[in-house]
């Protein structure tokens, strides 16, 4: 809404304003969008782990409701107690009896490592990025460059604005907080940055030859 009685400094300092509100909002819907990546994977991983119960409920049942499997031949007599009273003599055992000991163990070795999954297309994208910009990069930078990227695809593999931005905000959580292939920080005023963990020292401080020049 304009207003004609504004002198050149009043109506900068509003220029200054909204666009510092408009940054607010934009980290606003970042963090957000970081949030719904992070709520569907965690949905996925829920999904996954309820699928497994309900595939081995069924097997359970059926082990437990299997009846034991009957001994052949005819059923021991039970001995006849002394008229005397004595108890029975015990026969003895032919040959020598083993003396019971601990069953023995399989041998205890190293519990194979899990195998983690192959980066996906846009796993490599963020990394390669990341790697030719030897510098730290915040994500609407990232996000500019995957946008160039989705616009040389075509059908089916062409992503939606909303699809890209998904994609990006779930690549980047799981590079992040699942990986470790990427650090997350926060970079005031313009949301997060992100970088390759050999260029932030110690302390978890990115350095000074990997900083973003503003």
């Amino acid at each position: 809404m304009s207003n004609p009685n504004l002198n050149a400094l009043e109506i900068r300092d509003l220029i200054n304003r909204y666009k510092s509100e408009l940054r607010k909002l934009d980290f606003q819907v970042e963090k957000t969008q970081g949030t719904i990546a992070d709520l569907e994977a965690q949905l996925g991983e829920r999904l996954r782990y309820e699928d497994m119960e309900a595939s081995a409920a069924p097997e359970a049942v059926a082990q437990q409701t299997t009846p034991p499997a009957k001994k052949r031949g005819r059923p021991r007599k039970p001995e006849k107690a002394a008229s005397n009273g004595a108890k029975p003599k015990k026969k003895a055992a032919s040959g020598s009896r083993k003396k019971s000991g601990p069953a023995a163990r399989a041998p205890i070795g190293p519990k194979p490592m899990k195998r983690k999954r192959k980066l996906s297309e846009w796993d490599e994208f963020v990394l390669d990025t990341l790697k030719k910009s030897n510098t730290a990069l915040i994500s609407s930078e990232l996000l500019d460059k995957a946008e160039k990227k989705n616009k040389r695809k075509s059908g089916s593999d062409k992503l939606t604005d909303i699809q890209l931005k998904r994609k990006l905000n779930q690549v980047l959580h799981k590079l992040a907080n699942k990986r470790g292939a990427i650090v997350k920080t926060q970079y005031e005023g313009k949301g997060f940055a992100y970088g390759l963990p050999e260029w932030y020292d110690d302390d978890g401080h990115l350095k000074s030859e990997f900083q973003r020049q503003d």
